[in-house]
């Protein structure tokens, strides 16, 4: 076939996935982590409503309709609070709600559709759980907004805090090929439902409820909550990384670790902007910051089903890494914040990267599989020869 999945004819661009990746990809069976209550309490709504799909929709359709839901709303917020500090209209905070609620409840359906039009797939499994890395972003655009915290060295903790934890789970996934979605009674549905519940509130009270001193004054409950958030996250972290080191030998626990070290670089980098340049172009630095992380987490993702190694030097660091030191020469040689449009340049290098490596990713794995990556039609599978 001369038509790639997206219907456009084939380059031949270099691809990532390795002959034997690929081939392991066609072999990888997903294993999820264990449901909680909250899970089994909303199971049978979840398969009530993806019942009511039709048979042709595709599993991967199901996903991109939640992802919308994301993408809509971080841009509603981005244009009323763009840095993170502006009042935002109830009206939008209770449609914020309702697009997490779309989205959680889409991402629980798709892969019952899948199993419902028996098309199931690592494909699948590499959309969904891309798309949920990236909505990433959105939830915490959403915690900070309703937080009014402002473009600080705090709100780029909420975000590092939350993508470090994603990027564990996966890691988690790499090495014992179980994706935790739960510390004990607490998951992912718990979180999302929380979010929605405060976005709830934020609507109905104002985002000022927020501001209210606690302990005496000492602090608002604001930090509070985004403190005690950032806590949570690395005590997750910790526990899972521990729980999953401790089965290893010490040699495979060091390569493990190591593993570890691009995203700790990536956020060490996020928090080292300087105060003025973060505080000038925040959504754009944030947005960059987390695509970049973004980027660490998708690999993992795909390398923990393709069995190949992950790759430990990430050369899109280096360029996020000369405009971080930028943003500090430039105040210390100017006296002021690097101009927006450095900025835009670092997003658009990384988001371009991002959208090269997906397609490529994509295209390698649908023709591998003999599958389409929007609808349920087959296509004859493109089995490399070893040379």
């Amino acid at each position: 076939s001369t038509q790639s999945t997206w219907g456009v004819p084939k380059s031949p661009a270099m691809g990532v996935l390795t002959r034997q990746g690929l081939e392991n990809i066609a072999s990888h069976k997903y294993v999820a982590g264990k449901y909680t209550p909250l899970d089994n309490l909303l199971n049978p709504f979840w398969f009530a409503a993806a019942n009511r799909l039709p048979l042709w929709l595709a599993p991967n359709v199901v996903t991109v309709i939640g992802l919308l839901n994301c993408v809509v709303g971080y841009a509603l917020l981005w244009y009323y609070a763009p840095h993170f500090s502006e009042p935002v209209p109830s009206w939008l905070m209770f449609l914020l709600g309702v697009f997490l609620f779309n989205y959680q409840t889409l991402d629980a359906m798709d892969g019952k559709q899948a199993r419902r039009t028996d098309s199931s797939s690592p494909l699948g499994q590499l959309f969904d759980h891309g798309c949920d890395a990236l909505c990433t972003v959105n939830h915490h655009a959403m915690g900070m907004a309703i937080l009014n915290a402002g473009p600080s060295v705090s709100t780029m903790a909420g975000l590092v805090a939350l993508q470090f934890i994603f990027f564990l789970a996966q890691w988690q996934e790499y090495h014992t090929h179980v994706l935790p979605t739960a510390l004990g009674p607490v998951g992912v549905t718990e979180l999302q439902y929380f979010l929605i519940l405060i976005s709830f509130l934020a609507g109905l009270f104002g985002t000022g409820i927020f501001e209210t001193p606690i302990f005496q004054g000492a602090l608002q409950l604001k930090y509070a909550v985004l403190y005690g958030w950032v806590a949570f996250c690395l005590l997750m972290g910790l526990v899972g990384a521990v729980l999953v080191l401790r089965t290893m030998s010490f040699q495979r626990a060091r390569a493990a670790l190591v593993q570890v070290l691009p995203i700790t670089v990536a956020a060490v980098l996020a928090l080292s902007w300087h105060p003025a340049t973060l505080a000038s172009h925040p959504r754009v630095i944030i947005l960059s910051s987390a695509l970049l992380m973004f980027h660490l987490t998708n690999q993992m993702i795909v390398f923990s089903m393709s069995g190949q190694e992950y790759p430990i030097f990430q050369w899109l660091i280096a360029p996020y890494a000369v405009f971080v030191l930028a943003s500090h020469t430039w105040f210390a040689t100017f006296g002021k914040e690097l101009p927006e449009s450095a900025c835009l340049g670092l997003l658009f290098l990384v988001a371009g990267v991002i959208c090269w490596w997906i397609v490529t990713v994509i295209q390698q794995i649908s023709d591998r599989l003999g599958i389409y990556c929007f609808s349920l039609g087959k296509k004859e599978p493109i089995i490399a020869k070893q040379e």
